[in-house]
């Protein structure tokens, strides 16, 4: 169930005007501006406009990858290949256990990759569905 944000209420009560004066703002408004005006971020909402039509991307990321599909219709993992010098901060976090369980389930899936890129591919994917 989405969470009752400005963002979402945006999403869902829109009209065409209002999305095409959204994209406007964003391409003519700094952006306090635009955050003062609408309450969000640009980068929260842009992807819905993509979606809807209303914006087009100015540049793709060179790490978006595409979505292949396995028999069952279960989504494929496809590492994207990564720019060489990238900076690498090293981290540690807890998981949960079932999350472990089925991330160690991918990687056996997937050893042609290493655990480090399957997590980073993983949230990249995570945060551009977020608008991130």
């Amino acid at each position: 169930m989405p969470r009752n944000t400005v963002t979402e209420q945006f999403r869902q009560s829109a009209t065409e005007d209002q999305w095409r004066e959204l994209v406007s703002d964003h391409e003519n408004l700094s952006k306090d501006d635009f955050e003062a005006k609408y309450n969000f971020s640009w980068s929260s909402i842009m992807n819905d406009a993509a979606e809807r039509g209303y914006y087009e991307k100015k540049r793709q990321r060179s790490s978006s990858t595409p979505v292949l599909t396995t028999e069952t219709g279960a989504k494929m993992l496809i590492v994207a290949p990564q720019p060489a010098g990238i900076e690498k901060i090293p981290r540690s976090v807890q998981l949960n256990k079932d999350i472990y369980d089925r991330l160690k389930s991918l990687e056996d899936e997937n050893t042609q990759y290493t655990h480090a890129a399957i997590l980073n591919q993983l949230l990249d994917d995570a945060l551009k569905l977020y608008g991130h």
